[in-house]
């Protein structure tokens, strides 16, 4: 784990627009137990792709709500988790690899049981 961090983050320093190395530079680091890190590239990919819904692209919009979650904004972390899922309401399988990625991250980070509760309800009903 540490050494795909550290991959994703040397990719993400030599391509400082590239959201995807950013924000699994981040995500990594949450898995790993380094907030202070997580928070910093989380910071870094929220400057490229910013905090709002990108209208038809799925990906991105998931992208920006993990963003979110990363930065334990739990509730715009929710919003934009819902509004992804809008945006491909048929894409079951991208919904749960989003959950899927989305549990992990809350599992290291600690959110409340309604913060928690917020983030699963925007993926429906679906375990």
């Amino acid at each position: 784990m540490r050494k795909a961090r550290d991959l994703y983050a040397e990719a993400f320093k030599g391509a400082p627009r590239d959201y995807y190395t950013g924000i699994n530079a981040a995500a990594n680091s949450v898995l790993l137990g380094d907030l202070v890190a997580a928070k910093f590239y989380a910071e870094a990919v929220e400057k490229i792709v910013g905090n709002q819904s990108k209208p038809g692209d799925y990906w991105l919009t998931a992208t920006i709500a993990e963003l979110q979650l990363i930065r334990q904004n739990y509730a715009k972390a929710s919003e934009l988790y819902q509004a992804a899922v809008a945006i491909s309401p048929e894409a079951k399988g991208d919904h749960d690899s989003t959950r899927s990625q989305a549990r992990r991250l809350m599992d290291n980070l600690q959110p409340s049981p309604q913060e928690r509760e917020a983030i699963e309800r925007a993926f429906g009903s679906r375990n």
